[in-house]
């Protein structure tokens, strides 16, 4: 069931731009190993593009520190259309990038479809956008916000819980959903920087295990207000005392119920049944009873 925000989306938008302005600023800037003066040409958007397909299910740094080095060896976006897949593969693993070989993959087409079909130019709508090997629905909408600056908000499944504790949005609500709401809500102007400034909300407070009580959302969060005190407890899920541990979902007031029985551990969430382990599992010596 659906429970009503305690605040206007757009106080939201106007808190969290206001809070991360400094580094989303910082974002927009990133030259990717140019001079500041190639920001917003062709070379710089094929940096940020290909940065764009290395970030899924990355750290943004190591996504950074990628694309750098492999510009550093191929320095053009033609050249990476003739790079070795391998190389790339070396130089993604040793920066933690997850999928290397997949995106090797995608970066070395993705390099060829902008070069042949578009005329190395990096294409500015949507439509085309989502052609390119990598970039799906959100990457589209970063590469918009950030490379063109039009009026676009990414949402992934980070935004989509964090909507839900704030409660903007329910669990059964899609990611397009939630996207149509905020755009229907947040003066175009914003939305690039609402919705990087997001990110950064979520990476530092309102996390997978959120930081309540460090918040400067708390008094109108509604996941905040109903979630239980818990105690941090610094031991290995194999080594929880038998019992029933409550770990909280991304909905507001939902929780999943861990038992622990003779050292192994059951979950009630949907990734548990299908696998026989989750990540609430692997992360169950963080919560106490």
């Amino acid at each position: 069931m659906h429970t009503p925000a305690n605040i206007p989306i757009t106080a939201v938008a106007n808190t969290l731009t206001t809070k991360y302005a400094e580094t989303v600023l910082k974002v927009r800037q990133r030259t990717f190993g140019l001079s500041t003066d190639a920001l917003y040409t062709e070379p710089w958007r094929h940096r940020r593009l290909v940065h764009n397909i290395m970030i899924a299910r990355t750290v943004d740094t190591n996504a950074l520190q990628s694309c750098i080095e492999m510009f550093g060896i191929y320095h053009t976006l033609p050249n990476l259309c003739k790079a070795d897949s391998q190389t790339l593969i070396n130089i993604m693993e040793a920066h933690n990038v997850q999928w290397p070989g997949k995106k090797a993959q995608q970066i070395i087409a993705t390099a060829h479809k902008v070069c042949n079909e578009f005329s190395g130019h990096v294409p500015d709508t949507r439509d085309a956008l989502e052609t390119l090997p990598g970039i799906g629905h959100h990457a589209a909408s970063v590469t918009l916000a950030l490379m063109f600056n039009q009026n676009a908000f990414g949402v992934d499944t980070h935004v989509s819980r964090i909507m839900q504790r704030l409660g903007f949005a329910d669990s059964e609500d899609s990611n397009l959903a939630i996207e149509k709401y905020v755009m229907s809500h947040i003066p175009a102007h914003m939305l690039g920087d609402f919705s990087r400034s997001f990110v950064d909300f979520g990476k530092t407070i309102c996390s997978f295990q959120p930081k309540c009580a460090k918040c400067f959302l708390k008094e109108c969060c509604v996941f905040a207000a109903v979630q239980p005190a818990t105690k941090i407890k610094d031991v290995r899920s194999n080594q929880l005392k038998d019992g029933t541990y409550q770990v909280p979902s991304s909905a507001p007031g939902k929780f999943y119920t861990i038992t622990v029985t003779d050292g192994h551990a059951q979950c009630t969430c949907t990734g548990f049944r299908f696998r026989q382990t989750c990540k609430h599992i692997e992360g169950a010596h963080k919560w106490s009873k």
